[in-house]
């Protein structure tokens, strides 16, 4: 986690630095849509603009822009598609629900403090659970992009021997397939993934649910993680 966070990822940010802002937000508006409509934060100009209005007396202020939720496109997908969904969206309120929960009595394990490593216990698993969170040399929708992206995630992440995106399923949800590079002596390893993402609270929620797929059947060598 200490590499990861202090410099495979910030050498990430720097390497794809050509990005510009709106690149990335147009790559998160066309593949992480709001979970439901969500006002746009007003500009400077528009701040402007009402505080202007209530100096002058005037009561009525801008209505904030809505933008329009993207309706699912369904191409000849799979069966198990509607199943998968279903699974990517639990996935997402499951993550939402334990983040929401109160975690006061939820301890930090390690002596630094970029990153964190704090655990504790979510019921009903009967083990410690742990995450970390981390400061990062760039923004968060840049940070995201590269993370959801799959040809650049395998291109800067050194674990990846290959991330494709398979499929999308509906606005925000795709399954993709990733294959892992040996690590010491664990062999490869790979997965079908159901990513589930949406916008929350001014960030981003994604989950990555493993799922089976009798198209992509076992590979030789490689173990199927679950």
């Amino acid at each position: 986690l200490q590499k990861f966070y202090t410099a495979v990822l910030p050498n990430a940010l720097k390497k794809y630095n050509f990005l510009t802002p709106k690149q990335d937000s147009a790559y998160l508006l066309e593949h992480i849509p709001d979970s439901k409509e969500t006002p746009i934060p007003p500009t400077d100009s528009k701040l402007r603009e009402i505080k202007e209005s209530k100096e002058h007396g005037v009561k009525t202020v801008p209505k904030p822009i809505l933008k329009p939720v993207p309706k699912p496109i369904r191409m000849s997908l799979p069966p198990e598609a509607d199943e998968w969904i279903r699974i990517g969206k639990a996935a997402n309120a499951k993550l939402i629900k334990e983040f929401e929960k109160d975690k006061s009595h939820w301890r930090q394990r390690n002596s630094s403090s970029n990153p964190r490593v704090i655990s504790g216990m979510i019921a009903p698993i009967p083990y410690s659970a742990f995450f970390a969170d981390a400061t990062v040399p760039g923004s968060c929708e840049r940070t995201v992009h590269i993370l959801h992206n799959c040809p650049y995630n395998q291109d800067w992440n050194p674990n990846y021997n290959k991330y494709q995106k398979l499929m999308t399923l509906a606005p925000g949800i795709d399954l993709a397939y990733i294959l892992t590079n040996p690590i010491g002596p664990i062999s490869p390893r790979d997965q079908v993934w159901v990513r589930c993402a949406v916008r929350y609270r001014g960030g981003y929620v994604v989950s990555l649910t493993s799922v089976n797929w009798k198209k992509i059947g076992p590979v030789s060598g490689v173990v199927r993680a679950e």
